[in-house]
């Protein structure tokens, strides 16, 4: 089946070189095209286009879709044809902005049907989303790791909840840091400093948030889908236009 999704999510999985996607289409529904749900993400240079990046957040990308067995939370899961990735252009920034304010939540735990378990995660098989937009987010806090510099955000929802020191798997903000500290040799205090600044300033905020693969930290424990956040999207917009790819 062809449909169009505008992308909202472009994040960077463990692997180098493997990306996940996922948009949403025109009647509201969240998507996430997968080749296997077995597999970590998709091969980072199906993005591209003649050495074009085609597949990123705000654009509008045709994909060929078919069902595949999906396993809760995950339920946005779809699988699709990869020799079937077509361009159909960028949202203007009006447009971007309506679809992830369309559906968007100011409160997480609502939002996961109460069943994130200390602000942290959910347990595999939960019946409930994956992935949502949270609007109006209060952002306190933002810290670099020291090898690879992802950030960690520490942030309110709307309603005061507190969640604190979440992994960012946002491609583009974790590719703006890293060259920033590694290409452009800023420490890692000012870049995290100057960006916070950046995000507090701007008129409106929102994340897109997901669940990740059910996780084991050890034998000890029981398998976690962990909350992360997927895409920090500002308006004004703070990457001004730019991809991941051009840092």
């Amino acid at each position: 089946m062809l449909k169009t999704i505008v992308i909202t999510d472009l994040t960077q999985m463990r692997a180098a070189d493997r990306v996940c996607i996922a948009g949403i289409d025109e009647a509201g529904h969240c998507i996430r095209p997968v080749t296997s749900v077995k597999e970590e993400g998709i091969p980072q240079n199906w993005l591209f286009s003649e050495k074009r990046l085609i597949v990123r957040p705000r654009a509008k990308v045709e994909f060929n879709l078919h069902l595949v067995a999906i396993e809760p939370p995950h339920i946005e899961d779809r699988g699709f044809d990869p020799n079937h990735i077509v361009d159909k252009g960028l949202c203007s920034s009006t447009e971007w902005e309506n679809i992830l304010n369309a559906d968007s939540y100011d409160e997480i735990e609502c939002a996961y049907d109460g069943r994130l378990q200390n602000h942290r995660w959910v347990r595999p098989g939960a019946q409930t989303k994956s992935l949502i937009t949270l609007s109006k987010p209060q952002i306190q806090n933002i810290q670099l790791t020291e090898h690879s510099i992802k950030p960690r955000l520490t942030f309110n929802d709307a309603k005061g909840h507190l969640f604190d020191d979440c992994p960012v798997n946002d491609r583009a903000l974790w590719n703006f840091c890293y060259s920033a500290v590694k290409k452009h040799k800023r420490s890692r205090e000012e870049v995290a400093s100057k960006i916070l600044r950046s995000f507090q300033n701007s008129d409106r905020v929102y994340f897109r948030l997901g669940l990740a693969r059910p996780y084991r930290i050890s034998e000890l424990h029981e398998p976690r889908c962990y909350l992360q956040i997927n895409g920090v999207y500002t308006f004004p917009d703070y990457l001004r236009g730019k991809s991941y790819a051009d840092f």
